[in-house]
């Protein structure tokens, strides 16, 4: 004689229905994941080509780079003045002149130089404030040095 816990579990046909549902949901849910997976993979090498893009920029023009770099730390800080932006623009001339390259070029590095005072806005948090001090005065100081340093600035100075 047979115990319960012996005998063979009996499936009712609502158990066998929702067995065969889970089982195709899961397979539905299998389908999705590789689906969202494939997806993100696509975009992940989309963004990684953009980012070598502005690298390359970055690494084959620094001091170009650097020049717009810190011209966006001045919008973020708010130092952005007639006599910085001025100073940034000689600047940008200064070194397109010694080393002239196409729109193209000069785009890439404009926007790796966003991309990076962004990043470096971001990745400050509540210590922007300092940031802003340091590196924004620095370059605020460089740019308006260079402003200065012309006829333009010195006869500015001395109103």
């Amino acid at each position: 004689m047979q115990s319960i816990s012996d005998r063979a579990p009996v499936c009712t046909s609502s158990q066998r229905t929702f067995r065969r549902r889970s089982r195709g949901m899961s397979l539905r849910l299998t389908a999705l994941a590789m689906l969202v997976l494939a997806v993100a993979g696509s975009a992940i090498g989309e963004a990684t080509a953009e980012e070598d893009e502005y690298d390359r920029a970055r690494a084959q023009h620094p001091e170009l780079f650097k020049v717009y770099y810190d011209e966006n730390v001045l919008e973020y800080c708010g130092l952005l003045t007639n006599e910085s932006a001025r100073g940034f623009g000689m600047r940008r001339d200064d070194l397109l002149a010694a080393r002239p390259l196409s729109e193209e070029e000069v785009r890439q590095v404009r926007v790796a130089g966003a991309i990076a005072a962004d990043k470096a806005y971001s990745s400050h948090g509540l210590a922007q404030i300092a940031w802003c001090k340091g590196e924004g005065m620095e370059a605020f100081n460089r740019f308006v040095e260079r402003y200065r340093a012309t006829p333009y600035g010195t006869q500015r100075q001395a109103e």
